[in-house]
Protein backbone atom coordinates (compact mmCIF):
# COMPACT_ATOMS: atom_id res chain seq x y z
CA UNK A 1 0.00 0.00 0.00
CA UNK A 2 1.27 3.47 -0.89
CA UNK A 3 2.05 5.96 1.85
CA UNK A 4 0.52 9.20 0.70
CA UNK A 5 2.28 12.51 1.24
CA UNK A 6 -0.47 14.67 -0.27
CA UNK A 7 -3.84 14.48 -1.99
CA UNK A 8 -5.73 16.20 -4.77
CA UNK A 9 -9.47 16.39 -5.27
CA UNK A 10 -10.31 16.42 -8.97
CA UNK A 11 -13.70 18.09 -9.12
CA UNK A 12 -15.58 20.97 -10.68
CA UNK A 13 -17.79 23.84 -9.76
CA UNK A 14 -20.93 22.93 -7.81
CA UNK A 15 -19.98 19.29 -7.31
CA UNK A 16 -19.89 19.42 -3.51
CA UNK A 17 -16.17 20.06 -3.21
CA UNK A 18 -16.64 22.62 -0.40
CA UNK A 19 -18.52 20.02 1.64
CA UNK A 20 -15.88 17.40 0.90
CA UNK A 21 -13.15 19.84 1.93
CA UNK A 22 -14.93 20.59 5.22
CA UNK A 23 -15.38 16.87 5.89
CA UNK A 24 -11.71 16.13 5.26
CA UNK A 25 -10.62 19.08 7.40
CA UNK A 26 -12.85 17.86 10.24
CA UNK A 27 -11.18 14.46 10.09
CA UNK A 28 -7.50 15.28 10.46
CA UNK A 29 -6.54 16.14 6.89
CA UNK A 30 -5.78 19.63 5.62
CA UNK A 31 -7.53 20.63 2.41
CA UNK A 32 -6.27 24.00 1.24
CA UNK A 33 -9.12 25.10 -1.00
CA UNK A 34 -8.47 25.85 -4.64
CA UNK A 35 -4.73 26.44 -4.25
CA UNK A 36 -4.20 26.61 -8.02
CA UNK A 37 -7.32 28.52 -9.12
CA UNK A 38 -6.15 31.23 -11.55
CA UNK A 39 -8.04 33.95 -9.65
CA UNK A 40 -7.59 33.08 -5.98
CA UNK A 41 -5.04 31.51 -3.69
CA UNK A 42 -6.95 28.79 -1.88
CA UNK A 43 -10.03 30.78 -0.91
CA UNK A 44 -11.36 34.25 -1.73
CA UNK A 45 -9.58 36.95 0.24
CA UNK A 46 -6.43 34.94 1.04
CA UNK A 47 -3.29 36.71 -0.09
CA UNK A 48 -0.64 34.21 0.98
CA UNK A 49 -0.18 30.46 1.31
CA UNK A 50 2.96 28.90 2.78
CA UNK A 51 4.81 32.18 2.32
CA UNK A 52 3.84 32.54 -1.34
CA UNK A 53 1.62 35.18 -2.92
CA UNK A 54 -0.62 34.68 -5.93
CA UNK A 55 2.13 36.16 -8.13
CA UNK A 56 4.72 33.81 -6.60
CA UNK A 57 2.44 30.84 -7.19
CA UNK A 58 1.76 31.88 -10.77
CA UNK A 59 5.49 32.18 -11.41
CA UNK A 60 6.26 28.75 -9.95
CA UNK A 61 3.26 26.56 -9.10
CA UNK A 62 5.46 23.55 -8.37
CA UNK A 63 7.15 25.48 -5.57
CA UNK A 64 3.82 25.94 -3.80
CA UNK A 65 2.92 22.30 -4.27
CA UNK A 66 6.27 21.26 -2.76
CA UNK A 67 5.68 23.54 0.22
CA UNK A 68 2.25 21.98 0.71
CA UNK A 69 3.66 18.44 0.57
CA UNK A 70 6.71 19.11 2.74
CA UNK A 71 5.03 21.16 5.46
CA UNK A 72 4.76 19.53 8.84
CA UNK A 73 2.18 20.08 11.49
CA UNK A 74 -0.71 18.55 13.34
CA UNK A 75 -2.42 17.50 10.13
CA UNK A 76 -0.51 14.68 8.52
CA UNK A 77 -1.59 14.95 4.90
CA UNK A 78 -2.35 18.13 2.95
CA UNK A 79 -4.06 18.61 -0.36
CA UNK A 80 -6.31 20.85 -2.41
CA UNK A 81 -9.14 20.98 -4.92
CA UNK A 82 -8.17 21.02 -8.61
CA UNK A 83 -10.68 21.85 -11.36
CA UNK A 84 -10.38 21.64 -15.14
CA UNK A 85 -9.54 25.34 -15.41
CA UNK A 86 -6.85 25.44 -12.71
CA UNK A 87 -3.16 25.85 -13.50
CA UNK A 88 -2.46 23.20 -16.17
CA UNK A 89 1.27 23.10 -15.31
CA UNK A 90 0.40 21.14 -12.19
CA UNK A 91 -1.64 18.37 -13.81
CA UNK A 92 1.22 16.17 -15.03
CA UNK A 93 3.29 16.38 -11.82
CA UNK A 94 0.19 15.50 -9.76
CA UNK A 95 -0.66 12.56 -11.98
CA UNK A 96 2.95 11.36 -12.08
CA UNK A 97 3.27 11.25 -8.29
CA UNK A 98 2.02 7.96 -6.84
CA UNK A 99 2.36 9.41 -3.32
CA UNK A 100 -0.31 12.00 -4.14
CA UNK A 101 -3.68 10.39 -3.41
CA UNK A 102 -6.31 11.09 -6.03
CA UNK A 103 -9.94 11.75 -5.13
CA UNK A 104 -12.37 12.18 -8.00
CA UNK A 105 -15.61 13.95 -7.14
CA UNK A 106 -18.42 14.03 -9.68
CA UNK A 107 -22.00 15.20 -9.89
CA UNK A 108 -24.71 14.89 -12.51
CA UNK A 109 -23.42 17.44 -15.05
CA UNK A 110 -26.85 18.97 -15.64
CA UNK A 111 -27.37 19.50 -11.89
CA UNK A 112 -23.90 20.99 -11.59
CA UNK A 113 -24.50 23.35 -14.52
CA UNK A 114 -27.86 24.54 -13.18
CA UNK A 115 -26.36 25.06 -9.73
CA UNK A 116 -23.49 27.05 -11.24
CA UNK A 117 -25.87 29.27 -13.19
CA UNK A 118 -27.94 29.87 -10.04
CA UNK A 119 -24.79 30.76 -8.09
CA UNK A 120 -23.80 33.30 -10.76
CA UNK A 121 -27.32 34.76 -10.71
CA UNK A 122 -27.56 35.06 -6.91
CA UNK A 123 -23.88 35.35 -5.92
CA UNK A 124 -24.53 32.58 -3.37
CA UNK A 125 -21.63 30.21 -3.81
CA UNK A 126 -21.59 28.48 -0.46
CA UNK A 127 -24.58 28.07 1.84
CA UNK A 128 -24.39 27.11 5.47
CA UNK A 129 -27.11 25.01 7.06
CA UNK A 130 -28.83 28.12 8.46
CA UNK A 131 -28.84 30.09 5.20
CA UNK A 132 -31.71 30.14 2.75
CA UNK A 133 -31.05 30.05 -0.99
CA UNK A 134 -32.11 33.17 -2.86
CA UNK A 135 -34.81 32.20 -5.38
CA UNK A 136 -33.73 32.74 -8.96
CA UNK A 137 -34.51 31.65 -12.47
CA UNK A 138 -31.92 30.95 -15.10
CA UNK A 139 -32.04 30.82 -18.87
CA UNK A 140 -30.95 27.61 -20.57
CA UNK A 141 -28.35 28.24 -23.27
CA UNK A 142 -27.79 25.02 -25.20
CA UNK A 143 -24.43 26.09 -26.64
CA UNK A 144 -23.11 27.17 -23.24
CA UNK A 145 -24.38 23.98 -21.63
CA UNK A 146 -22.80 21.87 -24.38
CA UNK A 147 -19.45 23.64 -23.98
CA UNK A 148 -19.50 23.16 -20.21
CA UNK A 149 -20.36 19.46 -20.57
CA UNK A 150 -17.56 18.99 -23.10
CA UNK A 151 -15.00 20.59 -20.78
CA UNK A 152 -16.12 18.46 -17.83
CA UNK A 153 -16.05 15.26 -19.89
CA UNK A 154 -12.63 16.00 -21.38
CA UNK A 155 -11.19 16.68 -17.93
CA UNK A 156 -12.68 13.54 -16.39
CA UNK A 157 -11.51 11.39 -19.30
CA UNK A 158 -8.02 12.89 -19.03
CA UNK A 159 -7.87 12.05 -15.32
CA UNK A 160 -9.22 8.54 -15.91
CA UNK A 161 -6.76 7.87 -18.74
CA UNK A 162 -3.77 8.99 -16.68
CA UNK A 163 -4.88 6.90 -13.73
CA UNK A 164 -5.23 3.84 -15.92
CA UNK A 165 -1.97 4.27 -17.82
CA UNK A 166 -0.01 4.86 -14.61
CA UNK A 167 -1.60 1.99 -12.70
CA UNK A 168 -2.92 4.29 -10.00
CA UNK A 169 -6.29 4.10 -8.33
CA UNK A 170 -8.48 6.95 -7.15
CA UNK A 171 -11.16 7.24 -4.51
CA UNK A 172 -14.29 7.99 -6.55
CA UNK A 173 -17.10 9.96 -4.96
CA UNK A 174 -20.43 11.13 -6.28
CA UNK A 175 -22.23 14.19 -4.98
CA UNK A 176 -24.76 11.91 -3.29
CA UNK A 177 -21.97 10.14 -1.37
CA UNK A 178 -20.91 13.26 0.53
CA UNK A 179 -23.57 12.83 3.22
CA UNK A 180 -23.18 9.05 3.47
CA UNK A 181 -21.07 8.35 6.56
CA UNK A 182 -20.26 4.83 5.39
CA UNK A 183 -18.77 6.07 2.14
CA UNK A 184 -16.97 9.01 3.70
CA UNK A 185 -15.31 6.90 6.39
CA UNK A 186 -14.41 4.22 3.83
Amino acid sequence: MTDFSSFVIFAGMRTGSNLLEATLNANGLACLGEAFNPYILGWPGHEEMYGMTLADRDADPLALWQRIVQSRGARKIRGFRYFHDHDPRLFDPLMDDPTCAKIVLTRNPADSWVSTQLAYATDQWKLNETETPIPARIRFDAAEFGQAMSEIEQFQLRVLHRLQTSGQAAFWLGYEDLRDAGVMTG
